[in-house]
């Protein structure tokens, strides 16, 4: 898919994302952190408070990685973020 741009792609997971959202905290995507590597796209991801520790939300981002995968055909690894507290 070379037709996809960095604006595109996160779209794609924030939406995703704003579906599938935890129950006591938001999860969005660092669009300064969004970088391609040939036909892979690396999406960091952040939670919308402090300490949240990225084993929190690990699970989450893997399975949303498959499902993107599944529904989408994008390679995209999502990439856990901290904020600092």
């Amino acid at each position: 898919m070379s037709t996809l741009t960095q604006d595109k792609v996160a779209t794609v997971v924030q939406e995703f994302l704003n579906k599938n959202q935890p129950s006591s905290y938001r999860l969005d995507v660092d669009r300064a952190g969004i970088r391609q590597n040939n036909d892979w796209w690396y999406v960091t991801v952040v939670p919308d408070q402090p300490g949240v520790r990225a084993y929190d939300y690990a699970y989450l981002l893997t399975e949303a990685e498959e499902k993107l995968r599944d529904e989408t055909h994008m390679n995209i690894l999502l990439v856990p973020t901290l904020v600092d507290d």
